[in-house]
């Protein structure tokens, strides 16, 4: 089915479009009020969906322990080091994370890494792009030639930073991407892609003027969605692009009653026209705003969310924007520091928790994987790790996280699962 309500897409399955599936797995928003967010605002549309039901609690079966073997381990004195980022290409693999330390005012990065891997088995750190100086690593992702193209923010003037993107064959040399599109200044929250286009989730470094910019090749890149003036709030939280199309979920507040939310999703089929579709979850309480994420799942469409009382609510949709009950977790969501995660890859969506600014909760229930959104089977590795990355190649997969260890901090560890048949 197409994206926008059943109308026929103007692409083919599968041809390069205007987004992809998600690499880097970093999603935004907060639990806060949305002057805490500093969100933009979004003229109002038509609703053409109905509010879901949730159905029954299913159960989580576990996957035989075989398979997954645990590869590379990098750690860091009265510091936690969080992977936030992985990609693939022709079978070498590249890995960001940062080293996130505590002070009194909470979680602070104090260190950045790189490494890299010829075969997804031996991991080795590599230097940083030397441009790079004070910067952030902020995402990466696999351009459509092939390239790793690694997102940075540069300090520029006196508080502020800029975008550089930078692109490298072998994970090693990296060069400036130039006219990439992009405004200089940006906060990026996510960036996802592959070889059949590319989207990024982005606003200004006030917090404000939210968007979407979508790339045909994960190099140049072009505004498509920018929250026009209007009478509400609008925070954006989470973005994916499939085989047809881009979906967004996000919410809005009125401004004159700031108590009252309602979550939604945007969608497009083309990148041009964007629709709304409300309450994939249903009616949620008014004054609990949890993350949610959305993910492509074949031509079809799974978004996550949390219950007050810690249960994940997974629901589907063929469009975008009218969405079903798919199934409800018990015992999954029950964590200090929730964010959820959703990224499709070896033909199955998988669900973690990736909480890149604070050091791991050793409570997390660890990562999951489904074939259709309704039926889960969990990872068998340690289930408070979080989900930095999965990628991988035919009859490969490697994935990334935080696992907690004793002493409070947590490790990067690395794990990898080769199949005896391909797929």
């Amino acid at each position: 089915m197409g994206l926008i309500g059943g109308r026929p897409m103007p692409h083919a399955r599968r041809a390069p479009l205007v987004g992809a599936v998600a690499t880097l797995l970093v999603v935004v928003g907060c639990s806060g009020p949305p002057a805490d967010r500093s969100p933009s605002r979004v003229a109002t549309t038509s609703a053409v969906a109905s509010a879901p039901s949730f159905v029954p609690e299913v159960s989580v079966s576990q996957a035989p322990g075989t398979g997954w073997t645990r590869v590379a381990t990098f750690s860091a004195d009265e510091a936690s080091v969080v992977p936030i980022g992985l990609a693939a290409s022709a079978g070498m693999f590249v890995a960001i994370g940062r080293d996130l330390g505590a002070n009194e005012g909470g979680p602070v990065v104090v260190g950045q890494r790189m490494w890299r891997s010829v075969d997804g088995e031996s991991w080795t750190p590599v230097a940083l792009p030397d441009q790079i100086g004070e910067g952030s690593l902020v995402a990466i992702i696999t351009a459509r030639d092939g390239r790793f193209v690694l997102f940075t923010s540069v300090p520029a003037d006196p508080g502020e930073a800029r975008i550089v993107a930078f692109a490298s064959r072998d994970g090693q040399a990296w060069t400036p991407v130039a006219d990439t599109g992009l405004p200089d200044r940006l906060y990026i929250a996510k960036v996802t892609g592959d070889a059949r286009g590319y989207a990024l989730l982005g606003s200004s470094p006030i917090g404000a003027d939210l968007g979407i910019w979508l790339s045909d090749d994960g190099l140049r890149w072009r505004s498509a969605y920018a929250t026009p003036e209007s009478a509400d709030y609008i925070g954006l939280w989470d973005v994916g692009v499939g085989d047809e199309g881009v979906v967004v979920m996000a919410d809005r507040t009125r401004r004159a009653e700031t108590s009252i939310w309602h979550r939604m999703t945007i969608a497009s089929s083309d990148g041009d026209a964007w629709f709304e579709g409300p309450e994939p979850f249903g009616v949620e309480p008014p004054d609990f705003r949890p993350q949610a994420a959305v993910s492509p799942l074949g031509p079809d469409w799974v978004a996550a969310g949390r219950t007050r009382d810690g249960r994940l609510v997974v629901v589907h949709s063929a469009d975008g924007l009218h969405w079903a009950p798919s199934a409800t977790l018990a015992g999954v969501a029950d964590t200090v520091n929730w964010s959820p995660v959703l990224v499709e890859f070896d033909g199955l969506v998988w669900f973690g928790q990736s909480n890149p600014n604070a050091p791991v909760d050793a409570d997390g229930r660890g990562i999951w994987t489904s074939g259709d959104g309704a039926t889960w089977t969990q990872v068998p590795i340690p289930p408070g790790i979080t989900l930095g990355g999965v990628a991988g190649d035919v009859g490969q997969r490697v994935l990334v996280g935080a696992t907690p260890q004793p002493d409070g901090w947590a490790d990067a560890t690395f794990w990898r699962f080769v199949s005896l048949a391909p797929g």
